[in-house]
């Protein structure tokens, strides 16, 4: 009995090679690296937001202590910004002026609109000491003592020495 194996030509097999394998693979990783970490908020850009307002905060600070002028951050909720001002240029009590802060392009800073600060003025005087109000006579005093920035997240200081953690 003689068995003769015969091969049709014609007949393809069909499949993927594996470079075709690899580059689809190599695709879904690349889109998975910047899709996946978009879809969780991991607070990053809180965290950067609230050090950024600490820093401008510590900077105002420092700068009421080295002259007699007092100096503040003013934070307007309305168009979610704020700025550095002082009372020397212009009439005593004018929060208007705005003054640009260090390293910035504006003399004003946006903020995301998830954050409300209250209160909404922070001034020191010669010593470093916070208060509520340009003429540095309202002691910040809240309790406890801390800027809310709504959603549990808060700036913490210290009412007599002025401090920032």
């Amino acid at each position: 009995m003689l068995f003769v194996l015969t091969i049709n030509e014609n007949t393809k097999i069909r499949g993927f090679t594996l470079i075709e394998v690899i580059t689809v693979l190599l695709l879904l990783s690349i889109l998975s690296v910047i899709i996946v970490p978009r879809m969780f908020n991991t607070g990053a850009d809180d965290i950067v937001t609230i050090d950024k307002m600490k820093t401008h905060l510590r900077y105002a600070q420092l700068r009421s202590m080295n002259s007699q002028v007092i100096w503040g951050i003013n934070f307007n909720d309305a168009s979610k910004t704020y700025w550095l001002f002082n009372n020397d240029p212009g009439p005593p009590n004018d929060v208007t002026v705005r003054l640009t802060l260090p390293s910035e392009a504006s003399n004003f800073i946006t903020y995301d609109n998830a954050i409300i600060v209250s209160p909404s003025l922070i001034t020191f005087d010669s010593l470093g000491r916070p208060f509520t109000d340009v003429a540095a006579q309202t002691a910040f005093a809240p309790d406890p003592p801390h800027l809310d920035l709504g959603n549990g997240k808060t700036i913490t200081i210290t009412p007599n020495t002025g401090y920032i953690p």
